[in-house]
């Protein structure tokens, strides 16, 4: 019997032991999951609880019998609530003191992290650009102006420099053998029919980078159907043994490129008159 008192006796304070320490370093971080987990995690507070018939006991004691208590702990906490010493009331006014002060710090630290917050936020909820980026745009804008002010002063003293130049001064002639042949861009309908072409055997690779793949006429097409635009009619061998592509072209089929392209290999194989001596001295 009297183990099982002490057995029950240690599980008590070890409960109350628990409480005091769940009351003095509370979980502030994470909220309430449930009903169930509230009711725990506020129940240790009951430690903080003083029963008001102990603390009537204590500072209202009175027995008519017995005026004056039989307890000498109990007769030494009366007389302390009664009378408390100065010591006690200074230290006690020195706690209120600070706890106000604290608690005065708290509400303007709380006052100004508010009112940081809202000037963080102030900008962002801000219908129009502020001050600050609206001085900042006009800033940009105001040197490009100045770089496209000078950029025109520039263009202008170019432009009067080059009209002040003497009208006899011709610009430099072409380097001699050089022969320039404008091409107009051709038409389907003014080149319809295709033209005959003599072109050396050497440059059938050039023709070929080119896109213009000759097709021979006995591998033709039949006539409804989509002809090449370059047929190889035959080839002829020269007296110095060079062998040279007859060739009939449809520029209506070639692309713009292609008949650059060819305009200038023909034009290369058209022979330069030879540029003129030097007069001597």
């Amino acid at each position: 019997m009297l183990s099982s008192h002490n057995n029950t006796s240690k599980r008590v304070l070890a409960a109350i032991s628990s409480d005091h320490a769940l009351a003095l370093y509370p979980d502030t971080d994470t909220p309430f999951l449930s009903e169930t987990d509230k009711v725990h995690r506020l129940l240790p507070y009951h430690v903080f609880q003083q029963h008001k018939q102990d603390i009537d006991r204590i500072t209202n004691y009175s027995d008519p019998h017995d005026p004056e208590p039989r307890d000498p702990q109990l007769a030494e906490l009366q007389g302390t609530f009664r009378n408390p010493p100065y010591a006690l009331q200074t230290r006690l006014k020195a706690c209120l003191s600070e706890t106000r002060f604290a608690i005065d710090c708290h509400k303007r630290f709380r006052a100004l992290r508010k009112r940081f917050r809202d000037i963080r936020t102030r900008d962002a909820q801000r219908q129009y650009p502020g001050g600050d980026a609206v001085v900042l745009a006009q800033a940009v804008l105001e040197s490009d102006r100045s770089f496209n002010n000078a950029l025109h002063a520039e263009l202008r003293a170019m432009r009067h420099a080059a009209q002040a130049r003497p009208a006899q001064m011709a610009p430099p002639p072409p380097p001699p053998g050089y022969v320039y042949r404008p091409y107009p861009s051709p038409s389907p309908e003014r080149f319809a029919t295709p033209i005959p072409v003599q072109l050396p055997a050497r440059l059938l690779p050039v023709l070929t980078g080119m896109g213009i793949v000759p097709v021979l006429q006995a591998n033709l097409p039949p006539a409804g159907e989509p002809q090449p635009a370059c047929v190889q009619l035959g080839t002829v061998t020269n007296a110095d043994g060079t062998a040279t592509l007859s060739l009939t072209i449809n520029l209506s089929l070639l692309q713009p490129v292609q008949m650059s392209s060819l305009a200038a290999l023909l034009n290369s194989l058209v022979p330069r008159p030879p540029a003129p001596a030097p007069a001597s001295s």
